[in-house]
């Protein structure tokens, strides 16, 4: 599963989560990067740390897991700072990470999901890169949770 951060194309764009419903459309025309459920899953306590305006609440701590919200003003730069510190600290990680757990039925055990620690820093890379324009622009991010 992937969660996307969109960055809107300019400062002033208008854009009301309750009114907008096609994301297939916006993410044609808008930059944008996925990063996997995985990641989010590990990030979600220190995504508290930041506001955001959901479809039902224009201030909401965190990131809505479950469905969209937008970033603006300081909190695009926490939002920055957070990615940049869980970067930091998957540089530290052994090439292969272990993930998120499972029950094998057939082997009556539980199994990890074994993940390569340059796939997760490439994710990061792009979401530091497209949270640095945003910064750096005083544009608006767009997150869509699962």
């Amino acid at each position: 599963m992937l969660h996307y951060f969109t960055i809107l194309k300019h400062e002033e764009e208008p854009f009301d989560l309750q009114e907008f419903t096609n994301f297939a459309e916006f993410h044609q025309t808008h930059r944008h990067i996925t990063m996997d459920d995985e990641l989010i899953q590990r990030m979600s306590n220190s995504f508290n740390w930041l506001k955001s305006e959901w479809p039902t609440e224009k201030q909401h701590p965190g990131l809505a897991y479950y469905g969209d919200s937008v970033v603006r003003g300081a909190d695009v730069v926490q939002l920055r700072k957070i990615m940049i510190a869980w970067q930091r600290i998957f540089e530290l990680a052994p090439t292969k990470v272990r993930g998120s757990s499972y029950y094998d039925w057939k082997k009556q055990r539980v199994e990890y999901e074994i993940r390569d620690q340059k796939d997760i820093l490439v994710q990061y890379a792009a979401a530091i890169e497209l949270l640095t324009t945003a910064c750096d622009e005083h544009r608006t991010i767009v997150y869509e949770g699962i």
